[in-house]
């Protein structure tokens, strides 16, 4: 078994703003109906009992995952260019 999924949506509005929810499943086979429903009939899941997240996605304080990345790999620095399992590597090795 694979475990849980996170699974999120991201409603537009008319005015061209949106709400983003996020719930976690854990039945991959209500995951997969999901995802054909929206495909084949264009129908977005239901989130009435899902997260509403789109707040947190605002904060400009926050630091992007990619910057907690670049932090952890290279300790703050300037990050140079370096290839992805050279990166790994040095993660595993701190």
């Amino acid at each position: 078994m694979l475990g849980s999924f996170v699974m999120e949506t991201r409603l537009l509005d008319e005015d061209g703003t949106f709400t983003q929810y996020s719930t976690i499943i854990d039945d991959g086979g209500e995951v997969l109906a999901m995802l054909l429903n929206y495909w084949e009939h264009g129908e977005p899941p239901l989130t009435d009992h899902w997260k509403d997240i789109t707040k947190s996605l605002n904060k400009r304080d926050s630091m992007s995952l990619l910057d907690r990345l670049r932090h952890f790999l290279h300790s703050g620095k300037t990050p140079e260019q370096v290839p992805i399992d050279e990166a790994i590597s040095r993660g595993m090795r701190r």
